[in-house]
């Protein structure tokens, strides 16, 4: 892969995307491209040594889905987008049928984790393309583009954050850290400024949450963070969604078992306001009532969702998903301002989403 392409500009500066990855791992935001590297390695380990293969037509239809999700339909705009960030046909295969192993391995990548756990050099070295074909280094871009807008902190305090940096990251000293940024092209002059800048951050992310600051955005915003907890299933026909309605609600059956008749699986989510508008049933969430039914609602001719609302949960601050949002959403307001003043993004690319 190509580390050192241009991400962004900083004060008219280029970052690039291997100063973005290292950066992300410093900070701890790269965990979990790096487990499910480490994941997709137990996992083709573990299908070599059992015989596990993907049938042709399910590899073919999930590169398939991964071209169409990224609008890449055309052969030519897919190789111009592996060419710029120098990747080739054959890693996306690759990692294609890793992912479906990942998934078809499930719960035994743990269980054989430790006869076939890959080196920490195989996993750093999996990271940029795993980033990349995930879609996840789009996103580490922008969150690292107003991280770097953060206000330099004294002396001390960046020392002593420097130091809490390496400690979590699992690096004995600074020289350790420029040996890991190396890994993704970076320089040890660069490596400094990038474990300077995250230390900046730290303390300019601890002066800002305080707990009273925290309390007044939550009072302010507490309609935005309430969670609906639902279970939801997709049937092929009305008539099957119905059927489900109704032994839910004739024959007493829980949701999952009614799903499980009629041979369908069901999702599980917890959805925020901000995520209404990303399922069919949205716009009903706010007025229903714990436990309430509805549907079937159509979604396209092959698709009728059914859905039952489980809770619903008021806002508090000791509810790691709640606290993780409010903290977002407290330090985009602060650094925000400055992102159009002094980051020129390398290719279209929307900032921080506040509720990732």
């Amino acid at each position: 892969m190509e580390l050192g392409r241009r991400a962004f500009d900083l004060d008219g500066q280029a970052v690039t995307d291997g100063e973005v990855l290292a950066a992300a791992f410093l900070a701890g935001t790269l965990a979990p491209v790096l487990q499910r590297v480490d994941d997709g390695l137990v996992a083709e380990s573990l299908a070599a040594e059992q015989a596990i293969e993907i049938d042709s037509e399910v590899l073919q239809d999930a590169f398939d889905e991964w071209r169409i999700e990224r609008d890449l339909i055309a052969a030519q705009e897919l190789e111009d987008w592996l060419a710029d960030r120098g990747l080739d046909l054959d890693e996306l295969q690759e990692h294609v049928e890793r992912t479906l192993l990942r998934s078809r391995c499930g719960a035994r990548i743990a269980g054989c984790r430790d006869r076939f756990a890959p080196s920490r050099e195989q996993v750093l070295s999996g990271a940029a393309r795993e980033a990349s074909f995930s879609g996840d280094l789009g996103e580490l871009i922008d969150e690292q583009a107003l991280r770097l807008l953060a206000p330099a902190a004294s002396g001390g305090e960046r020392a002593a954050a420097n130091e809490s940096l390496l400690a979590e990251a699992g690096l004995a000293d600074a020289t350790a850290w420029a040996e890991t940024a190396a890994r993704f092209g970076v320089t040890g002059v660069r490596a400094a400024w990038l474990l300077e800048r995250e230390a900046d951050f730290r303390v300019h992310r601890r002066e800002l949450l305080s707990a009273e600051t925290l309390e007044k955005a939550l009072a302010r915003q507490r309609n935005d963070l309430v969670r609906f907890d639902v279970v939801s299933a997709n049937l092929p026909t009305e008539d099957a969604a119905r059927e489900v309605l109704c032994c839910i609600r004739i024959d007493r059956d829980g949701f999952k078992r009614a799903a499980a008749r009629a041979g369908v699986p069901c999702r599980s989510q917890t959805l925020f306001p901000n995520d209404l508008e990303d399922v069919p049933y949205g716009n009903r969430l706010a007025s229903v009532r714990r436990l309430e039914l509805f549907g079937p609602l159509e979604v396209d001719d092959d698709h009728h969702v059914v859905a039952q609302l489980l809770e619903r949960h008021e806002p508090e601050l000791d509810v790691p998903d709640v606290r993780k949002r409010l903290e977002r959403r407290v330090l985009d307001r602060a650094l925000r301002p400055a992102l159009a003043e002094r980051v020129r993004f390398a290719l279209e690319s929307d900032s921080w989403s506040e509720d990732d």
